[in-house]
């Protein structure tokens, strides 16, 4: 069985989702053109306001799974007497 993490499954999700946005630009941009309303989105617009809450949680994951090893790797090279 594949173990991905949650941090490479969100850089996969980001990628897609900035596929869909990019397409969503260019139909925008094509109803504009043709004085058309503009389609709105707005499962689009939820899922990347949930992207963004989700991609601060795993920064600060990551920032504290690199801190905990630091300070592991710290203490094993230079222990407290």
């Amino acid at each position: 069985m594949l173990c991905v993490s949650g941090v490479e499954l969100m850089k996969t999700y980001r990628v897609e989702v900035n596929k869909y946005e990019a397409e969503r630009q260019e139909l925008a941009n094509a109803e504009k053109l043709f004085d058309l309303p503009i389609t709105m989105y707005p499962d689009l617009q939820n899922v990347q306001k949930q992207m963004k809450g989700l991609e601060m949680v795993y920064a600060l994951f990551e920032e504290q799974t690199v801190g905990k090893h630091t300070a592991v790797h710290m203490h094993a090279t230079n222990p407290i007497r």
